[in-house]
């Protein structure tokens, strides 16, 4: 019989499956490799980014210290003296 289904057939076909399976596979795994790599290029973008907030959140702090701590008294003492006169 032509239609009749053996051992060898099943076999067969398990092995052609799994052979489409690891192609797909690798192609996953190629897939992901690409995307590891993106991220890591994400990654030290993001880092670098934090790295420049962080100095420009420094020199804004650094610069309100010097008005709050040396302008901001100089500016009152003026306003006092406009006052008194």
């Amino acid at each position: 019989m032509p239609d009749e289904i053996t051992l060898k057939t099943v076999l067969e076909h398990i092995a052609a499956m799994e052979q489409r399976l690891s192609g797909r596979l690798g192609g996953v795994e190629t897939r992901l490799g690409e995307v590891e790599t993106r991220l890591g290029g994400v990654e030290r973008r993001i880092e670098a980014l934090d790295a420049s907030l962080s100095q420009q959140i420094d020199g804004i702090e650094k610069r309100l210290d010097e008005v709050e701590i040396e302008q901001l008294p100089k500016r009152m003492a003026v306003v006092e003296a406009a006052l008194v006169r």
